[in-house]
């Protein structure tokens, strides 16, 4: 019996158009159906359109009302457990890429998009690649300051440099600043190439007196110099599950405090040591 088809009506849909080949489009497009194939909550891929007055091809996304996450970010006051939510979907979907055997190649707060509180990791071309033009159109605004020192030193896109772009997107959410905020101008004013060595030195954005203990550790990690000592996604994906989920007592007791300090609602000298304090410390296991 034939199966029967109808209209859902009209969806807001986003179009990109791309200076591509046909043949690297389809390669694209078979990417990402192996991402969406075994999931139900994926950034919506429709399909491909053409359009003939300037004869390129578009990719045709769904659309998401609240914009990217770094906008997000500028125009809310999270509670850390809604940043702990937006990381739980972004772990998700990386793990999706992951699974299928893909890497992202530049997982930034650009790529992130927000349907209300929802987030959806989008930028999946899997051809992105980190050079001399990338730094001059994006400045240090771009792609730059989410690349990890394997790929600044011979653009190593692999895995674990989206583990490591992963981390610094956390730092972000964690801060609602754009990496290396504190000396963006100084940096702006010199070689942004100086910029890469730093990173490659070990250079890595400034972090919060009120960041929760645990959320840090995992953060560093994640900035690990070597490839080989970060945790994998899936790893992450455990974790971030369970503080979304079923949080275990220090960690909500972590997140109330930072709330708290954030808020302006308590001492912070008194909860600078609560943080300290060997009490609240957080074994994780990345041999999950």
């Amino acid at each position: 019996m034939a199966m029967s088809h109808k209209r859902s009506g009209t969806v807001p849909v986003i179009i990109k158009f791309l200076k591509e080949k046909v043949i690297n489009l389809l390669d694209w497009c078979r990417n990402h159906y192996e991402c969406l194939k075994n999931v139900n909550r994926f950034y919506r891929f429709y399909g491909l359109t053409l359009n003939p007055m300037i004869n390129q091809y578009g990719t045709v996304f769904q659309y998401n009302s609240s914009g990217t996450l770094r906008e997000y970010l500028k125009n809310n006051q999270l509670k850390w457990q809604e940043k702990v939510d937006i990381l739980y979907y972004i772990t998700h979907d990386l793990a999706t890429v992951h699974k299928a055997g893909l890497y992202h190649g530049f997982v930034t707060t650009y790529d992130i998009l927000m349907n209300g509180k929802w987030a959806y990791l989008t930028g999946l071309d899997f051809s992105k690649k980190i050079n001399t033009e990338i730094i001059k159109d994006q400045k240090i605004f771009g792609v730059f300051p989410f690349a990890s020192p394997e790929v600044l030193r011979n653009n190593s896109r692999i895995q674990p440099a989206d583990i490591y772009s992963l981390g610094i997107v956390m730092s972000e959410i964690a801060s609602g600043d754009m990496p290396y905020s504190h000396i963006i101008e100084r940096i702006e004013s010199q070689n942004s190439h100086l910029f890469a060595i730093s990173i490659c030195n070990g250079l890595r954005p400034k972090i919060k007196d009120s960041t929760p203990k645990a959320y840090s550790k995992i953060m560093k990690a994640c900035w690990d110099p070597d490839p080989s000592k970060r945790p994998d996604i899936f790893k992450l994906k455990f974790i971030f599950t369970n503080w979304r989920q079923n949080p275990p007592y220090n960690i909500t007791e972590q997140f109330e405090l930072a709330d708290s300090i954030e808020n302006n609602a308590t001492d912070q000298n008194i909860t600078k040591k609560l943080f300290e304090n060997e009490n609240n410390d957080y074994d994780i296991d990345f041999d999950i």
